[in-house]
């Protein structure tokens, strides 16, 4: 490994948890843009929860490893965000797109980074936070290509036995 690259696991976790509390910004946001299919929408209650979360642990990781130390932020978020993609107007297929685009680039982050380090726990938990964004995108692909196929429903529609076919006895 090329040492010039080596991030020290300080400079590491305090750019996750810049990115994290960046995804929760870009989710709440979304949620706002989300107008229709509540059900659907709910999704990004789970992600803003789930982004939080990460952010948490990337505290807790940065408080065991440093005691006393203030966390210090860099001033803008390093994970390439899409957040200037979303048009004013977006669709909700729109914006599970650029939901999944989002976390295919997080999830590329995390790698990187733990790429770039020779802390082992540091690597760890940046492989764990890189597979959970890998989950997310799955969890809206899902949403996405419902969406696509035209066979989203929400809850009131499957109440009213809307959109819903027997296949079995």
């Amino acid at each position: 490994m090329n040492r010039e690259r080596d991030l020290t696991t300080l400079e590491l976790l305090s750019i996750g948890i810049k990115a994290e509390s960046s995804a929760v910004e870009l989710y709440e946001r979304m949620k706002k843009m989300c107008s229709s299919a509540q059900d659907v929408c709910s999704k990004f209650d789970f992600l803003i929860g789930q982004e939080q979360m990460h952010e948490r642990i990337l505290r807790s990781a940065f408080e065991k490893k440093f005691p006393g130390q203030e966390i210090k932020l860099p001033p803008k978020n390093l994970v390439p965000m899409i957040s200037g993609e979303i048009p004013e107007e977006a669709t909700l297929k729109e914006l599970f797109a650029v939901a999944m685009k989002a976390e295919e680039l997080s999830e590329q982050f995390y790698n990187d980074l733990a790429d770039k380090t020779r802390d082992g726990s540091a690597q760890r938990l940046l492989r764990y936070l890189a597979g959970m964004e890998r989950s997310h995108f799955g969890l809206l692909k899902v949403e996405y290509d419902a969406i696509e196929a035209g066979a989203f429903m929400d809850s009131e529609d499957a109440l009213e036995g809307q959109h819903l076919m027997n296949l079995g006895p």
